[in-house]
């Protein structure tokens, strides 16, 4: 348990740091890119959407039309 306690007050030690790190590789991962940084929110909420249409809309509309075929 004494390594976990360590390992939270090195974080808040050097959070700073970290931040910088994070802020880099983000500027790093996205530099180039039409909309930059943005990706990141944009590219998991349009992930997130399109799993929600085919899982919603998309199997509903499916179910619907196999029972009709079975029957």
């Amino acid at each position: 348990m004494s390594s976990f306690i360590d390992i939270i007050k090195d974080h808040i030690a050097y959070k700073g740091q970290i931040f910088k790190l994070a802020k880099a590789d983000l500027v790093k991962t996205y530099r180039g890119s039409a909309l930059g940084w943005s990706w990141a929110i944009i590219k998991p909420a349009v992930t997130i959407f399109v799993y929600w249409f085919a899982f919603e809309i998309g199997l509903k509309g499916s179910k619907t039309a196999t029972v009709n075929r079975v029957f």
